[in-house]
């Protein structure tokens, strides 16, 4: 069943997101052996979250 607000609807897609994206870089991370954060540059990982400047 189909949530009927908008909120409820943004907020499951929001969830199925995240929920892929999660289970992406798990896979990435057994693939490959390593986790993300350990190839990060500190000049990259310091910096934060990229804005758009919206």
């Amino acid at each position: 069943m189909l949530p009927n607000r908008a909120a409820a609807v943004v907020r499951c897609i929001m969830d199925s997101l995240a929920a892929g994206y999660a289970r992406t870089l798990g896979d990435v991370e057994r693939l490959t052996g390593r986790g993300l954060d350990q190839d990060v540059p500190s000049a990259v990982a310091s910096t934060g979250p990229a804005t758009t400047g919206l």
